[in-house]
């Protein structure tokens, strides 16, 4: 659908822009440490989105299992699809 295309556009739009600045990043900065601040941004602002769909306190200590599950299910599935995806393409990527 129209609205799934647009979602995926804007999805890959501001992956895009995060890849950018890690890139821009690395030219001053260890692309190690560029990639741990990312994971660290990410594992921030996962907990944060977590604790918004909670409704109380005691409700975000319940979920947080569920939030850790969730949320490394598809850090899992991401990195594994990109380690693939330069396994395919490995001297294309390094350019």
């Amino acid at each position: 659908t129209m609205s799934k295309a647009l979602d995926d556009l804007q999805f890959r739009a501001l992956a895009d822009s995060f890849i950018h600045l890690a890139n821009e990043s690395s030219e001053t900065i260890s692309p190690d440490h560029v990639s741990a601040a990312l994971n660290y941004a990410a594992s921030r602002y996962a907990a944060f989105v977590a604790s918004l769909k909670s409704q109380s306190h005691e409700q975000y200590t319940a979920s947080k299992g569920e939030a850790m599950e969730f949320f490394v299910g598809q850090y899992e599935s991401m990195l594994r699809d990109n380690l693939d995806d330069h396994d395919e393409n490995y001297e294309a990527h390094r350019q």
